[in-house]
């Protein structure tokens, strides 16, 4: 790890030493002594120490960044607000959640997040969105393949056409060649647009599942629960992207249709026309399924005692039922949430 090679307890005291190990909890390196202070010092004891060689070679800022407020850059987001769904730092809690009696600490709330079904959910929905999405990706291929295929098939049963009577269909041929190409740019075009945004999609969600398995990997249980927080508002809105995606994909196939005779070869060589078929890379219910996913929630009262004098209105029953967070709260362990994929993926488009 080259990028924190001395240990950063010391070096508050302006002193140098090598680190030995990375603290997870702390978010910062520590040399021999320090890791040893931090084994047996009762605050520390529970921290996660990690060796230093074990570190990836950068380390991400987001583990630093995202422990402070952005409103208040110079306060930790140590709370949640149950009741409004936010994380605050103290100012925020002054400033916008003086009446809210649903604050917990963050570290109360992110307690066995790492081991929460929540956490095993959006994981195991990013793999899925990838492998779709790659599926896709290959479909995409596929159709401009065999585009290209019917294309030279259209191409030679004209050619065997034009034998006939060269003389004659030498415009004819020129001209329905054009219109095949012009057909097969087209569609190609489209097919291709397609494609982009099918890897514009894999690309995000592959980085949003690295920055998740870096953060359960090597970061502490607030910044796992703080990552998913963060992560909730993008991956839905990629989901609805890929829905939209999957709802507007056709396979599309150029098909020629001969003459019925040959005296019509005088006039024409044929017809092109284009054949949409649905794409079967999904089943229905896959197509339609809804995402529900909510953040932990606490049933006890809160652990940390804030003195604050609450507002004078009080939400109305209707705000309290119908707000971010509303009924009771459950343990982390007992968050359900609904896939939103049916195990029933499908194989792959069907070729016409």
């Amino acid at each position: 790890m080259s990028s924190i090679p001395f240990c950063e307890p010391c070096q508050r005291e302006n002193n140098t030493a090598e680190a030995v190990s990375w603290c997870c909890d702390c978010v910062e390196s520590l040399c021999q002594n320090c890791n040893n202070a931090h084994r047996i010092n009762k605050i520390t004891l529970a921290h996660t120490l990690k060796k230093i060689e074990d570190m990836p070679p950068e380390i991400s800022p987001s583990l630093t960044s995202q422990k402070y407020c952005p409103l208040h850059s110079d306060l930790i987001l140590d709370l949640y607000c149950a009741y409004h769904n936010a994380l605050c730092c103290r100012s925020c809690m002054t400033e916008k959640h003086r009446g809210c009696d649903r604050m917990q600490s963050i570290d109360t709330v992110a307690k066995g997040i790492k081991q929460s079904p929540l956490l095993q959910t959006v994981t195991k929905d990013m793999d899925e969105d990838i492998q779709l999405l790659n599926k896709l990706a290959q479909n995409r291929t596929e159709n401009l393949k065999r585009l290209d295929k019917q294309k030279d098939e259209i191409t030679k049963s004209i050619a065997e056409i034009k034998q006939n009577i060269i003389d004659r269909l030498e415009a004819l041929e020129h001209a329905l060649l054009s219109e095949l190409s012009s057909v097969h740019l087209l569609k190609s075009s489209n097919i291709e647009k397609q494609e982009d945004k099918v890897s514009g999609l894999i690309e995000k969600v592959n980085e949003h599942k690295k920055e998740l398995d870096f953060v359960k990997e090597f970061g502490s249980n607030s910044q796992v629960f703080i990552t998913l927080h963060n992560l909730k508002t993008s991956t839905t809105e990629e989901r609805k992207q890929i829905k939209v995606l999957i709802h507007s994909l056709k396979d599309i196939n150029i098909v020629y249709i001969h003459p019925k005779n040959q005296e019509s070869y005088l006039t024409t060589l044929g017809i092109l026309t284009t054949k949409l078929d649905p794409c079967s890379q999904l089943s229905s219910d896959q197509k339609t399924k809804k995402d529900n996913y909510t953040l932990p929630m606490i049933n006890s009262r809160p652990t940390t005692q804030i003195n604050k004098r609450p507002e004078i209105r009080s939400p109305s029953k209707t705000e309290a039922e119908t707000g971010p967070l509303s009924g009771r709260f459950s343990k982390a362990s007992n968050i359900s949430t609904k896939t939103r994929y049916s195990k029933s993926s499908v194989d792959g488009c069907k070729s016409s």
